[in-house]
């Protein structure tokens, strides 16, 4: 098995002030190229600890995907901290120049001195040019591991990476599939329950990754004879699984979101849903229109906050909200089936809900939820309660939504 790493630098990922969603592209694909990803390092920009750990992840690693600290400014230190853990200077690439003072005429900018810092490498790397921006990357070896520096700018990092897979990294013998199962309402330790016997063989390994009531089944098989050969040792192991558990449960088995199976679900079937939301307050609308092709299925969805806006512009009756209340059955049932009606859609989906942190009371606490289905068939109300801040209520009340839409469609 080769192992690899995740190595950022740059202080405003330490504080916070930047989220790395470098991490999660460049883990994917080193999963996807057949390493095992097995650390993630974030360190700041001094020298010293980058030096440091360049040595540390070289004595278990065969591959670091680096980012970060390739810019032009005082506070960017990665070359210097490679040339102080290699014991060897900084020269400069004149084609590297050459492709710096290009870019900057195409921008009608001069190239400044400090912009030249940026083609300067460690003695003995080889340089990845970088087409979408500024600073190349590089990559070098210590011990036999080998490290692809590249710029923090996602758009950048992902053009280096991509062209270092497929113009610079040695092929492999190995061959490598990847299967996802995706499953809904089902714990992940009833999952780990039944499959402990397959999570680890001679040729493939399973891995759980559970969120919001979601786990995914990840079976990566490999084979040195050919792809066709790790394709079929995968799909083996689909076999042993997909009889240990419900098929209505099983969403997706080629890495879909909950919300792409139900957006594809409806474009195929030619149906449309209409949304109702109070509490989830438009993230349900955001999760079906964030899929290509909703504008499809979708003719639209308002958010109903308050009772005014739940009577007058949807149409539930005062005598359903003066009853029941705002956060019930009856009212999610109500909204379901008006926006069903006001929109011409074959189903409707409401949701109304106390995301807290104050409004509970012994009845309906903090996280109570109500999600209404309306369908050609009929309408039914679902009652959650929920647990979390008033965000991640806020979040699984979406997701709970997206659960009885998609059982829904499976009627």
């Amino acid at each position: 098995m080769k192992h690899a790493a995740v190595f950022a630098i740059g202080n405003e990922l330490l504080g916070g002030y930047v989220l790395n969603g470098n991490a999660k592209y460049l883990s994917e694909l080193l999963e996807s190229h057949g390493y095992s990803v097995t650390r993630h390092l974030v360190v700041g920009d001094d020298i010293t600890v980058i030096a440091n750990a360049f040595r540390e992840l070289a004595q278990d690693h065969h591959l670091v995907m680096v980012t970060g600290g390739l810019g032009p400014t005082s506070d960017d230190k990665t070359r210097e901290g490679v040339a102080w853990a290699l014991g060897v200077e900084l020269q400069q690439d004149f084609a590297s120049l050459d492709r710096l003072e290009a870019l900057m005429a195409s921008r009608n900018r001069a190239v400044k001195e400090a912009h030249k810092l940026m083609t300067f490498f460690p003695q003995g790397a080889t340089i990845v040019p970088n087409d979408v921006g500024a600073a190349d990357g590089f990559y070098f070896t210590i011990n036999e591991c080998c490290f692809l520096c590249m710029p923090g700018v996602p758009v950048e990092m992902q053009a280096i990476a991509d062209r270092f897979f497929r113009e610079h990294l040695p092929e492999d013998s190995s061959y490598i599939a990847t299967t996802i199962l995706s499953y809904y309402g089902i714990p992940e330790s009833d999952i780990m329950d039944k499959i402990p016997h397959l999570m680890e063989g001679t040729r493939h390994t399973i891995g759980l990754l559970p969120n919001d009531g979601i786990v995914r089944i990840r079976i990566v098989s490999r084979s040195d004879f050919s792809q066709g050969d790790a394709t079929e040792i995968g799909q083996t192991v689909v076999g042993e699984i997909l009889p240990l558990f419900p098929s209505e449960n099983l969403f997706s088995s080629s890495n879909l979101d909950l919300n792409e199976t139900i957006v594809q679900r409806l474009i195929r079937s030619g149906k449309q849903v209409a949304l109702a939301e109070s509490c989830s307050g438009g993230k349900l609308a955001d999760a079906i229109i964030s899929v290509p092709g909703a504008s499809a299925i979708f003719p639209y969805g308002a958010v109903f906050y308050s009772n005014e806006a739940k009577q007058r512009l949807l149409g539930v009756p005062q005598h359903t909200l003066e009853t029941y209340g705002a956060v019930s059955a009856e009212t999610a049932a109500a909204m379901a089936e008006s926006i069903q009606r006001l929109a011409n859609a074959d189903y409707g989906v409401s949701t109304t809900g106390i995301a807290g942190p104050s409004g509970g009371s012994a009845e309906k606490p903090v996280g109570t939820v109500y999600i209404g289905i309306a369908t050609p068939s009929g309408v039914r109300v679902k009652h959650v309660l929920l647990r979390g801040n008033r965000e991640l209520i806020r979040r699984r009340a979406t997701q709970a939504a997206l659960f009885e839409l998609y059982d829904a469609l499976e009627k």
